[in-house]
């Protein structure tokens, strides 16, 4: 697997708190939007071939400051289709008791150049509110 620069827990939280708070991340974090349909289960582990980067996976209505950060459809068109496996979950707590973030480790199965030099760790952070019981889930991959 070729090397890449490590996605911290410190990034993780900033990028959740970008989501959460509708703001653009900082200048030093970038990373893409990938819309994902709300009657898909799966919101992870990515379905494509990704050059290294840090992919944000979310269901609509994306927070409007993001919008101009989401993969258009042309572009993940021209991206292969590729199946990932995921480890089992690896509970990560984060400095917010209520929403721990849960961290996996993707690796792709198919092209074997591609699966040689490839992997992700997606982190993803659950919160649940029992007095209304919404869930939601929001997940990075980091490619």
């Amino acid at each position: 697997m070729s090397q890449r620069q490590r996605l911290s827990t410190a990034d993780v939280k900033v990028i959740f708190d970008c989501l959460i708070n509708n703001v653009l991340p900082p200048h030093n974090l970038s990373f893409r939007v990938l819309v994902v349909p709300l009657s898909n289960a799966k919101i992870s582990p990515p379905t494509y071939e990704y050059k290294h980067g840090i992919y944000v996976m979310i269901a609509a209505p994306v927070p409007s400051a993001l919008t101009g950060l989401i993969a258009t459809e042309q572009e993940l068109a021209t991206r292969k289709t590729c199946n990932w496996r995921s480890s089992g979950l690896k509970s990560h707590r984060s400095n917010l008791p209520d929403a721990p973030f849960l961290l996996r480790y993707c690796y792709p199965v198919g092209d074997d150049l591609y699966s040689e030099n490839n992997g992700a760790t997606v982190w993803t952070r659950v919160s649940t509110n029992t007095s209304i019981l919404t869930y939601s889930s929001l997940s990075i991959a980091h490619v």
